[in-house]
């Protein structure tokens, strides 16, 4: 629920245009093994192993390739990040040869930090986030009944809920300055001036 409300931008993008929200250049990023791999069905798999240093020699050991381990161009955190691409065209080379469900079990065995790949579309029509609430229908005063992203704080006694719609440029803006003591002929000053909108 926590890592859909991180990506609030990209699953608001999705709901409101059903398109898929922008993905970064996988083969420039850092750490190889923090990375999203397709596989021989065309599935993907994100790897999480944000430790890199711990998990690289387990992590050899699980695609086969216990040679890449000591090579000198990937032994090290930092050799592995200036030859990111080469590696990362290794290992994708490496997660083509099997299936989705093959490379689970492998990962699991070998208990290296991963998680299947959703994109932002398919998050928004998962079954398990409809039935978490991590969508919730509200009545939006401009666009009708629309399905917007929920808090993921869920809390007994005082529950999140959409109140009301993110404010228009300006819309507030006369309210405000009221608080602030400005009367309406100031207001109006400042608005043909350009100062306020």
């Amino acid at each position: 629920n926590t890592a859909t409300y991180a990506l609030g931008f990209d699953i608001s993008h999705c709901l409101i245009t059903g398109e898929d929200a922008f993905r970064p250049r996988r083969k420039t990023l850092g750490n190889p093994i923090r990375n999203v791999y397709p596989t021989k069905d065309g599935r993907w798999v994100m790897l999480g192993m944000t430790n890199a240093q711990h998990y690289w020699p387990s992590f050899c050991r699980a695609i086969e390739r216990t040679d890449l381990e000591k090579d000198p161009r990937f032994a090290t955190l930092e050799a592995r990040a200036w030859n990111s691409a080469e590696l990362v065209t290794i290992i994708e080379g490496i997660f083509r040869t099997k299936t989705y469900t093959e490379w689970i079990e492998i990962l699991l065995a070998n208990k290296l930090v991963w998680s299947p790949v959703k994109t932002p579309l398919e998050v928004t029509r998962d079954e398990q986030a409809a039935a978490n609430d991590f969508f919730v229908e509200w009545d939006h005063p401009r666009y009708g009944r629309i399905k917007v992203l929920n808090s993921p704080v869920k809390l007994s006694k005082t529950p999140a809920e959409i109140r009301m719609k993110a404010p228009d440029p300006g819309e507030h803006t006369d309210q405000i300055m009221k608080a602030l003591g400005y009367s309406e002929t100031q207001i109006a000053e400042m608005k043909k001036a350009g100062t306020i909108g």
